[in-house]
């Protein structure tokens, strides 16, 4: 999630979900979409799935 969208490369703005946070803060999913990103030792790859959340404070991501 990230409240920055000049981050994405795609965002389909008509995903509109309601989440709660681990801190019982309510949050509005304002879209989905794909960030690209740089490795390390400069491969270009992307992060799918991404919520754009525009009332977030911090960007949060979660590795399985």
């Amino acid at each position: 999630m990230t409240r920055n969208i000049d981050m994405f490369s795609s965002i389909d703005k008509n995903v509109k979900i309601d989440v709660i946070l681990g801190n019982s803060n309510k949050v509005s999913i304002e879209g989905k979409g794909r960030i690209n990103i740089v490795t390390k030792i400069g491969e270009k790859k992307y992060i799918k799935d991404v919520f754009y959340v525009p009332g977030l404070k911090h960007n949060l991501m979660s590795v399985g």
